[in-house]
């Protein structure tokens, strides 16, 4: 059979090519799902036949052994016990092997591409290549000479076989379509400008039985631009059939685009060197400047959160993004990093890992040390993702996180879980509600009985940990003994059921299942399980829908923008992002494992198979195709269209795209006209007749003075002032030894050994208590402290009692309260706590750096 290369010039009138009637009854395989939808939306015939999908799901039935998940765990230890066979010169420190090690998926990544290129190991010329390409070279010949290798890449060779996969593909979509009317002879593949390895053996597979049609956009006018195609197709050597309809002009009937489609065809004159600038339409058009990142994802934030509420409101079925007010398209993927941290259901379904039950296994295998056998804690962060997952019962729901958060000064310098749990009965010993002077520590502030849910807590959870690996090394078998295990686990914590919400249950049980097929017979290092688990615990392909977004990239506008003839002008328009000059001309940005680059395959290998070429062509391409995309989109958009770009990226200005600037388009700044309502204004509720407390109403009135906020959470909330920053313990520690050593030696003359001795003595009677000052910051605490106290010493020749002044440092840490002492017998508490307005006075100094609150400020949390 034969390939073929067409192209049309205008995706809403594909009917009228020449070649219509070859392609409509054939199965159609894009790029991506947004072309499938697009093409569906304006060509209902390939919709109500059943044959568009996308070309990923025809590669994974294509080679649906080479996408196995047991295949693909299977090469990950495959390429793991290569590392651990390489012979390392140089590599003293173990740094490169650490580094391997850490890399071991890229790996895998990049000998899977070798295999599906074809390539030859010992045909490599490794003289020009850096160290870290020389080792996956070399792991790649030990994959290569392995008997019954993971990485055999089968490839179907029969015509029925074909058959079978091409209508299964379709099915996959299209379950119960009868195809009765399917031209089987022909595929169409739409718009392919990244062609991958895999991509280029099913078109040279199935063109062995079948007619293959590759088909994309050109406009023969726009050629400095389009020519990134040609640069691609033309080395499939069987030539290009280029479209006989019109091509592309403006038309000022379409009111609504026509600004946005001249725009377009001036930047593709430009990019001819013709200048033909049409101000008069181009003055319509203007650019929004976002300041930075931060400030754009908050705009798209703002447009989604009202598109929700709309479309809750309206009790609608359609996806969130169907009622936005503006279709965002964007040069850069960054703001989806941030975005998706606040929206992470948007962003596709997710997968047991995504889910905190699932971040409970990130964790503990992180925890996992499997050197020295026991449970390290480098990071506290894992210990609270545990808690948060449920799996840990607890009397109160976040009780335990919470006191957790509490104690954490306390025990940040144990690096074992049975260290800290060690540390945490030494704690209990040192609780004592009587001692008010310690009761102003957090961590000592605390009720002994959910100190002892905590290390109870922490008791269950190292026995988990510890019943999954403690016998990891030892043995074979050793991964499916530990999937096993997890199996059984999650059964067991999770038979009610009932109790999770149908999202979950649904998780749960395709997972469960999915476990229930693991074929691992291999032995595997610890290392290798890390890197295997985002396998294993996540949920069948068949659920994952494909991600919705929230700002689209620049290779999702092929199809999404056909859709905008459907589109109401006054409900939507389309929003292209990020159009700075970095983000459209990216010079490097080819999209390859660590550690390939383009600079890999120039020298190392010479390219003498069409596929290889193909191949490395795109990928050099790449940088041209966010132009191409940008024109595409303005061109065809039917409905009004926003422009924007980010000024400042990485501490960095960017410039507007050139082309852009050069045609005068205006550049306004973005300006937020909306409240920040998102904080509700603070209420501390209905007046009372009962009076104030007296206990403190000296110390209670200079807070007051000093700042109102800091009044309301210590002497109304929380009835104490509470230390809970590090740094502010550490500096209570020194107030308190202060003043302890002068009212215990008030009056008494001692020589300079006495002194140190004493400071010594009452600093490891609090260190005890305290556990929180390192070495350094015990020897800077005794010397200030010895310093301070001679010089009290020579001065008066004896200790004077610590002064009501320094009595009020307890609780205010700074030198100097004078100031806020004034007028405060004329202030009325009583009055200030049943008057809402005497607690937003703005007042804010040097305290504030101080101040035990400020981790809780109620004034920043207004503002």
């Amino acid at each position: 059979m034969a390939l073929k290369i067409y192209t049309y010039s205008n995706p809403y009138e594909i009917k009228r090519e020449s070649y219509w009637n070859e392609i409509k009854d054939c199965a159609h395989f894009c790029v991506s799902q947004t072309m499938v939808n697009g093409l569906e939306d304006i060509y209902p015939s390939l919709k109500e036949g059943g044959y568009l999908t996308t070309i990923r799901i025809l590669i994974n039935t294509l080679y649906s052994d080479w996408e196995d998940e047991n295949r693909r765990v299977k090469q990950i230890m495959e390429v793991d016990n290569a590392i651990n066979a390489l012979t390392l010169d140089g590599d003293e420190s173990g740094n490169a092997r650490r580094s391997l090690e850490y890399n071991t998926k890229s790996l895998v990544k990049c000998i899977r591409l070798f295999r599906e290129l074809g390539l030859s190991a010992d045909s490599f010329d490794v003289s020009r290549l850096n160290t870290d390409q020389k080792y996956l070279i070399e792991i790649y010949k030990y994959t290569c000479n392995r008997e019954n290798s993971s990485f055999e890449f089968f490839r179907p060779s029969r015509a029925d076989v074909i058959d079978e996969i091409i209508l299964e593909a379709l099915k996959n979509k299209h379950k119960d379509h009868p195809y009765d009317k399917l031209d089987g002879n022909t595929i169409v593949i739409h718009g392919i400008h990244q062609f991958t390895p895999a991509i280029l053996c099913a078109i040279e597979d199935i063109s062995r039985f079948k007619n293959v049609i590759l088909l994309f956009n050109y406009q023969k006018q726009y050629e400095a631009i389009y020519q990134t195609w040609t640069n691609i197709y033309s080395l499939f050597e069987c030539g290009i059939k280029y479209s006989d309809e019109p091509e592309f002009k403006p038309v000022s009937l379409l009111l609504d685009s026509y600004p946005c489609n001249t725009l377009a065809d001036s930047i593709g004159s430009l990019s001819n060197g013709e200048i033909d600038i049409k101000n008069g339409v181009l003055n319509k058009l203007e650019v929004i400047e976002f300041e930075n990142i931060t400030e754009f994802a908050g705009y798209c934030a703002g447009l989604f959160e009202n598109a929700r509420k709309a479309n809750k409101r309206n009790g609608s079925h359609n996806p969130v993004l169907y009622d936005m007010t503006e279709q965002l398209y964007s040069a850069s993927g960054k703001v989806n990093d941030i975005l998706r941290a606040y929206f992470p259901e948007q962003f596709g379904e997710r997968h047991f890992l995504d889910y905190p039950i699932g971040h409970f296994f990130v964790a503990v295998v992180e925890m996992w040390d499997n050197e020295n056998g026991c449970v390290k804690v480098e990071d506290m962060s894992l210990i609270k993702d545990c808690f948060e997952s449920g799996i840990i019962k607890e009397r109160v729901p976040g009780e335990l996180l919470n006191t957790f958060n509490t104690i954490e000064p306390y025990i940040e310098k144990e690096t074992t879980l049975v260290g800290i749990i060690g540390s945490l009965k030494k704690l209990r010993k040192y609780v004592n509600p009587s001692d008010k002077k310690l009761q102003r520590i957090g961590y000592l502030n605390i009720d002994k009985e959910k100190l002892d849910e905590l290390r109870t807590a922490l008791d269950e959870l190292n026995k988990i940990v510890s019943s999954f690996f403690s016998d990891f090394s030892s043995g074979g078998d050793n991964f499916n003994r530990f999937y096993r295990r997890i199996h059984d686990f999650i059964v067991k914590r999770t038979q009610d059921m009932e109790s999770l919400d149908e999202e979950m249950k649904e998780v749960i049980t395709k997972l469960l299942a999915r476990m229930n097929k693991i074929d691992l017979p291999d032995t595997g290092t610890f290392t290798c399980l890390k890197q295997t688990m985002s396998f294993y615990l996540s949920q069948d392909d068949s659920l994952i829908h494909g991600a919705n977004w929230i700002v689209r990239d620049f290779e999702q506008i092929d199809g999404d923008i056909l859709r905008s003839s459907k589109q109401k002008a006054d409900r939507t328009c389309y929003h292209f992002c990020c159009l700075s000059d970095k983000d459209i001309c990216a010079a490097k940005d080819e999209r390859l494992p660590w550690p390939l680059d383009i600079n890999f395959f120039e020298y190392s290998y010479e390219p003498l198979e069409q596929n290889y070429q193909i191949f490395l062509k795109s990928k050099m391409e790449f940088k041209n195709f966010k132009r191409y995309a940008l024109i595409y989109g303005l061109e065809f958009n039917r409905i009004g269209c926003k422009l924007s770009y980010v000024k400042n990226v990485d501490r960095k200005e960017n410039e507007l795209y050139h082309l852009i600037k050069m045609l005068g388009i205006k550049v306004k700044k973005y300006h937020s006209d909306a409240a920040d309502s998102y904080v509700p204004h603070l209420k501390y509720g209905e007046p009372t007749d009962k009076p104030y407390p007296k206990d403190n109403v000296q110390i209670d009135k200079i807070k007051y003075g000093m700042c109102p906020y800091k009044f309301a959470l210590e002497s109304v909330v929380q009835k104490k002032t509470l230390y809970r920053e590090r740094f502010l313990v550490i500096f209570y520690m020194r107030v308190m030894l202060q003043n302890a050593i002068r009212a215990n030696n008030a009056g008494h003359r001692l020589s300079e050994n006495e002194l140190r001795n004493i400071i010594v003595n009452e600093y490891q009677a609090l260190d005890d208590k305290f556990k929180i000052s390192n070495e350094y910051e015990k020897s800077q605490i005794i010397s200030e402290l010895y310093k301070y106290l001679s010089e009290s010493l020579k001065k008066y020749g004896y200790f004077t009692r610590p002064s009501k002044l320094d009595e009020f440092k307890e609780d205010f840490l700074i030198l100097k309260i004078d100031n806020y002492m004034k007028n405060t017998t004329s202030t009325n508490l009583d009055a200030i706590i049943n008057n809402d307005d005497e607690f937003y006075k703005e007042k804010r100094d040097a305290h504030c750096m101080y101040c035990s609150s400020k981790d809780i400020c109620l004034r920043i949390a207004q503002n």
